[in-house]
């Protein structure tokens, strides 16, 4: 088992986005002029959004530390096949003069 280095959780983009929302509610709860229900809910919502944006983004840095089942860590990867190509009807290419055209098929 791996350890996370957390600071990699702090600069994923969930991570900082937990972090932003907590210090705008965190600023937002002293407001005086507010309603008395507000400060609690914006403690509230500060402390959620810090919980839930730091809980996910460590989901994600940790399952990418998780190899592919079926593949043992470091083997290298199976052949690849390759498209072809090839023919009258192969594919327009950007910056090529139009060739043949594919017969099109009139079902009756």
């Amino acid at each position: 088992m791996k350890t996370i280095n957390f600071l990699q959780v702090l600069i994923h983009p969930l991570g900082l986005a937990g972090l932003a929302l907590f210090l705008v509610f965190g600023v937002l709860s002293r407001k005086r002029a507010a309603p008395r229900w507000w400060p609690k809910a914006a403690l509230s919502l500060a402390a959620f959004a810090l919980v839930g944006g730091l809980g996910l983004a460590f989901f994600q840095v940790s399952n990418a530390y998780k190899p592919e089942p079926g593949q043992a860590a470091g083997a290298a990867p199976g052949p690849v096949n390759k498209a072809r190509t090839e023919g009258d009807c192969a594919p327009a290419m950007a910056g090529v003069s139009p060739g043949l055209q594919c017969p099109t098929k009139v079902i009756k």
